[in-house]
């Protein structure tokens, strides 16, 4: 009897499946309604002494987020003081204040269970804050001192530069991040950008240093101040003006930085080291955020090699050739210029081969367009991700100050997913005609060349340029 119900069960399954099979659509066939964007809008109010707050209330849960965000960085170190603003950085965070002593600085904010961190990148500083909302009036004081008054204390500083240097000591050891290092080096050539820390250069640095490039780029008309969470407005204005009213506007501007200048015909650098596998790095300056091709040309790189495995590099060199196990491109726009370039990593005896490919891709592509499929498959991608990227009330502040401290239209993002949905066939044709250079190209080879394939003729009246890296340099 129980094999009998068995037998007539599997035949019930076989039918259902059939039904199944017969019904649901394939998964490629299936459709989607159009994801809505339309965030909040934050207040924007400029205080007294120059500072541009933005206020987005949100009361889902009993918390409160701040973000401060500076216009100074990296690229804004002297040049014989490279890492200045990444000791600071560190120093802002751990080294006290005038008042707090680091150690009761942090054990405050531990028993409140908040959390102060600060971010050093090229071109911005990024300070931020959370805590629960019950803890704002005790934390959000320890961060307006951070940020107005802080102590740089001595033993925090030798133990930053120290932290630093060790740092800088690791990166020859990581390939990816080392060949990173030199293709910026070499792309900013003569440009600030380019000027990179070393372990000379972190030594030189001292207290004195540190309180002069705060006192020069951290004041109220220099900062973008993003507060998002549980909190009613007047509260916050009130606690905004008690607290930074003590805190003088500065009648300095900070200067722009210089817009980085491209090659006008491909330049070839190797450094030598013997590793097991060679990294190429190749690239040239792309679209700025400002400019009117910044979204085709998102959807051109997604297609060229940053859209994982429907990528074209990926596709060609891993895929069909086994050359690589890692190949992609990026794209990194600022206000004023971008930065797009291909990688790969390739074991030595094929550097030369997978090197032509990189320039074969983006060669070819603006013969041969991209297909529809590829142009929707990158446009979902990146509109997706574009959306879930700015869903909580910080991230979407964040855009606000962004567009803010760049100086963009007030719709910059909330129309993003339009315009790059606008995006055609022609336009992605026309930028890559435009903007990709494959015989103007910065390229970067780390690796040891004893070991390399033999040139193509495409590549061999290319003088090859051997640096040594200067980071190591005391």
């Amino acid at each position: 009897m129980t094999n009998i119900l068995s037998i007539a069960l599997l035949g019930i399954l076989a039918l259902c499946s059939g039904c199944i099979k017969n019904t649901m659509p394939h998964p490629d066939k299936l459709t989607y309604p159009p994801l809505i964007y339309n965030p909040p809008l934050p207040e924007r109010i400029e205080l007294s002494n120059g500072m541009t707050v933005f206020l987005l209330p949100d009361h889902h849960l009993p918390r409160i987020e701040v973000t401060a965000l500076i216009r100074t960085g990296s690229a804004y170190d002297p040049a014989d003081r490279a890492g200045l603003a990444v000791v600071t950085g560190t120093l802002l965070r751990t080294g006290g204040t005038k008042t707090i002593s680091p150690e009761t600085f942090d054990a405050q904010i531990d028993a409140c269970g908040a959390h102060i961190d600060v971010a050093v990148n090229a071109e911005d500083t990024v300070a931020t804050l959370w805590t629960l909302s019950e803890d704002f009036n005790t934390i959000f004081p320890l961060f307006a001192a951070m940020l107005m008054e802080p102590a740089f204390d001595s033993a925090k500083l030798s133990l930053a530069k120290n932290n630093l240097s060790q740092s800088l000591r690791q990166i020859p050891d990581a390939p990816q991040q080392f060949a990173s290092r030199e293709f910026k080096k070499i792309l900013y050539a003569n440009n600030p950008r380019g000027n990179l820390p070393t372990i000379a250069s972190v030594q030189r640095i001292t207290h004195s240093d540190i309180k002069n490039f705060h006192s020069l780029y951290f004041n109220p008309c220099n900062i973008y101040l993003g507060i998002s969470g549980d909190f009613s407005k007047e509260n916050i204005l009130a606690t905004l003006h008690n607290t930074f009213s003590v805190w003088r506007k500065s009648s300095l501007r900070i200067p722009a930085l210089p817009t980085p200048l491209s090659p006008r015909e491909t330049e070839l650098y190797q450094v030598q080291k013997d590793l097991p596998q060679t990294t190429i790095i190749a690239g040239h300056l792309a679209p700025a955020k400002s400019d009117a091709d910044y979204c085709a040309f998102q959807i051109l790189d997604y297609i060229i090699g940053s859209g994982g495995f429907s990528s074209r590099l990926m596709s060609q060199i891993r895929t069909a050739r086994g050359l690589a196990y890692s190949v992609g491109s990026f794209y990194r726009a600022s206000i004023d210029y971008g930065v797009f370039a291909m990688y790969c990593s390739t074991k030595s005896s094929s550097t030369y081969e997978a090197l032509e490919l990189l320039r074969s891709v983006i060669s070819t592509i603006a013969n041969n367009p991209p297909t529809e499929e590829e142009i929707t498959q990158a446009k979902d991608a990146l509109i997706n991700n574009f959306i879930f990227s700015c869903e909580s009330p910080q991230q979407i502040l964040m855009q606000h100050m962004m567009i803010a401290f760049d100086n963009l239209p007030s719709d910059f993002y909330s129309t993003m997913p339009q315009r790059l949905q606008a995006v055609t066939q022609n336009d992605i044709q026309r930028v890559a005609h435009k903007w990709l250079k494959p015989d103007a190209m910065t390229i970067l080879i780390l690796g040891n060349a004893h070991k390399f394939d033999t040139p193509p003729p495409s590549l061999s009246n290319i003088p090859v340029q051997f640096i040594s890296s200067d980071i190591l340099s005391e």
